[in-house]
């Protein structure tokens, strides 16, 4: 929910066949403490896909008006920072909100150390920078592939006062480490929050996605200044359930020759709940671990 504005993200057929109870029941709710709610629908093709056949989800969207512009924007704060969403037009809902304890985690830590350099790659929108910086760190360097990303961290940076001291690099994660651990460069805290690499359980898509994280991680702790302290995340659900998750970065630890000591394994935020009865919706591993 931001503000006036709440995003139903739709990943299950039973949702998008009742989408209208759905609504209302959320209306309902907002209606009682003198809301009125705009809505934003926003569909997991790639999940909606494994219940019915493609094309009938275009059946179910037939003459609904949307209530919200993909352009639309709205200001948010989130743990005293404030950011830029889209919610009908970024990704995912807006902010990625199931990382939202992680931010506060990372700030916290940034808080005990005297100004550390921190690395934020695969950024988005700079939240984790921003956390960063607002805990105190002396600069940060945000990475992401995406131009129009790195437009809105710069937009988020100058809200919250950050200009002068978040540094914007345009380009692939693992070119820029390659560069940096070349150039001698450290950080003393790094944030590797990639996006979903195993589009699904297969062995196949398992294999390459767990090659793929394995190089990012070990390429990460490489910059990892001793002493340090590195956030690693996966959001695929498969590399999640598959337990190896907190295996592979062992294996890359090994790989960068590194000592690690893992100090907390977390999953989403506790607004993403995980019932016992549907472990499939398990998907976000976040491993925080000192480095040496």
């Amino acid at each position: 929910v931001y503000g006036c504005i709440a995003v139903v993200r739709v990943a299950a057929y039973w949702v998008e066949k009742h989408r209208r109870t759905v609504e209302d029941g959320i209306r309902s709710i907002f209606l009682e403490v003198g809301v009125n709610i705009r809505l934003v629908w926003r569909r997991s093709s790639a999940h909606l896909q494994q219940d019915f056949p493609q094309g009938l989800c275009q059946s179910f969207a037939e003459d609904v008006e949307e209530e919200v512009d993909p352009h639309e924007e709205c200001e948010v704060m989130e743990s005293g920072l404030r950011f830029w969403v889209r919610p009908a037009g970024g990704q995912k809902t807006g902010l990625y909100l199931d990382q939202r304890e992680n931010r506060r985690l990372i700030r916290s830590l940034v808080a005990l150390q005297d100004a550390p350099r921190v690395l934020d790659l695969c950024c988005y929108h700079g939240a984790f920078a921003l956390a960063a910086l607002a805990g105190g760190a002396s600069c940060v360097t945000a990475v992401d592939s995406s131009a129009e990303a790195l437009q809105v961290a710069a937009r988020n940076a100058t809200l919250n006062g950050f200009k002068s001291s978040l540094k914007l690099e345009q380009g692939d994660v693992a070119a820029f480490m390659h560069q940096a651990a070349a150039d001698k460069q450290e950080y003393d805290v790094v944030v590797l929050d990639p996006p979903k690499l195993a589009p699904s359980r297969r062995r196949e898509a398992l294999a390459k996605a767990e090659r793929k994280y394995m190089a990012l991680n070990e390429a990460a702790l490489r910059l990892v200044a001793p002493g340090g302290i590195l956030l690693t995340c996966t959001c695929s659900a498969a590399m999640t359930q598959s337990g190896r998750f907190i295996r592979m970065v062992k294996a890359a630890a090994f790989g960068a020759e590194r000592d690690l000591a893992v100090l907390q394994t977390s999953q989403a935020a506790p607004d993403h709940p995980v019932s016992p009865a549907c472990p499939e919706a398990a998907y976000l591993t976040a491993v925080l671990a000192r480095v040496e």
